[in-house]
């Protein structure tokens, strides 16, 4: 769900969904699903502690799509939660440097906003900044 975008490319007629939408509508609702995903994903981590390996790189591996994704409402809203996650699962300090530092030189503002403010409570993100 969190890779879903006007560029994923799927029949336009679901057999399961007889609503036929225009691509406008499409990209928008793909955006909201995106934007959910980067809302919810401190809550699907705090849900994740007890899982295998290979989940966890899956759960990691989203939150590198969000983190990169193209719309800035998605960046901001995984950017508002990243220090949540550290929070949660400290030993994802290393796989999540790239994209800390992502959002950190991301070049739209709102998506600074939500990632600056939060830098001061999780002792591991002001680590992440320190370490070069």
């Amino acid at each position: 769900m969190s890779q879903l975008n006007s560029n994923t490319r799927r029949n336009k007629i679901n057999p399961y969904n007889p609503i036929v939408m225009d691509e406008d509508e499409l990209a928008l609702r793909l955006t909201e699903c995106r934007l959910n995903c980067a809302y919810n994903f401190p809550a699907m981590v705090l849900f994740s502690q007890d899982l295998k390996q290979e989940l966890i790189d899956a759960l990691i591996s989203v939150m590198r799509n969000l983190a990169s994704d193209s719309f800035c409402q998605v960046r901001k809203k995984i950017a508002s939660g990243f220090y949540e996650v550290m929070k949660l699962m400290p030993k994802w300090q290393a796989a999540l440097k790239v994209e800390f530092i992502r959002l950190l030189k991301d070049d739209i503002d709102i998506v600074l906003e939500g990632l600056v403010p939060n830098i001061l409570k999780n002792k591991l993100m002001l680590t992440l900044c320190l370490i070069r």
